[in-house]
């Protein structure tokens, strides 16, 4: 066990759960000491929400990689992964989550971030609330997959490059945050590859010795899954349900961090 250390992992689905890959109980409550889910906005008070008590331990049960990771640490483990979110959201989530953990005067922070798809980004559109008044609603959006939301499809194109160079930001912002506070981290595609085609100096800026086999092309956690395990249709199988990892899948993700980290030494 690393004394006084708190795991702070972050990611899309891929990292919270999903359903019907993973099994929802809706009556689900924190059992353990040692892990937990923070607020949604990056607070790690735990007497706050997480889209209410529901949707915050609705995966709590399931074998997700944070929670397998950190049993196999024995450490204290947040899970801040969010289904649908956009690296941007994930890049800033960790920043405020580990933010207010040193605010609380936590030293020993160590984050893994399973980056989501470059092709998700976050929309607004105006949305009556319950008392009759607009207000702006948050969306996750995927232009790659011809959203044809009402009066937001028509305001984005295919441009892969694009949205390539804004995850590059959202992965160079959140990595030099966490060099300036001393927080060590580690990171890793979790299903999307990075194909970036455009002429840009920042991909160069990327710290390749905090990812994954030191290599943010890959889609490491569901090319390792398919290429260890010889799947040929990966959305069919029993490490995949509708395009997301079954609880086999992710145990055998979590034993692999684990060995990755124990022998490169990242964490002592």
């Amino acid at each position: 066990m690393v004394n006084d250390m708190i795991l702070l992992t972050n990611g899309d689905s891929w990292t919270q759960g999903d359903s019907p890959a993973q099994n929802i109980n809706l009556k689900a409550s924190k059992t353990l000491d040692w892990y937990d889910i923070p607020d949604l906005m990056g607070s790690s008070d735990m007497t706050t929400s997480h889209h209410g008590h529901v949707e915050r331990y609705k995966f709590y049960e399931s074998d997700v990689w944070p929670k397998v990771l950190g049993g196999k640490l024995k450490i204290e483990t947040l899970n801040a992964g969010l289904g649908g979110n956009c690296n941007r959201s994930i890049s800033e989530r960790t920043i405020n989550l580990v933010s207010d953990l040193i605010n609380k005067g936590q030293t020993e922070i160590f984050c893994i971030i399973g980056w989501s798809s470059s092709q998700r980004v976050s929309v607004f559109e105006l949305k009556e609330n319950f008392d009759g008044k607009n207000k702006l609603n948050k969306i996750q959006y995927r232009p790659m997959m011809k959203n044809t939301r009402e009066g937001i499809s028509d305001i984005f194109y295919d441009n892969t490059n694009l949205y390539q160079v804004e995850h590059l930001h959202s992965i160079i912002n959140l990595q030099n945050f966490l060099k300036i506070n001393n927080v060590n981290y580690l990171m890793f595609n979790a299903f999307d590859k990075f194909e970036l085609n455009a002429p840009t100096y920042l991909n160069k800026l990327i710290d390749l010795n905090y990812w994954i086999d030191g290599d943010m092309k890959k889609a490491h956690f569901k090319d390792y899954i398919i290429n260890n395990n010889s799947i040929t249709d990966w959305d069919t199988s029993d490490w995949f349900v509708t395009s997301h990892p079954t609880d086999k899948s992710h145990v055998e993700w979590g034993n692999y961090l684990y060995k990755y980290i124990t022998n490169t030494n990242i964490i002592i």
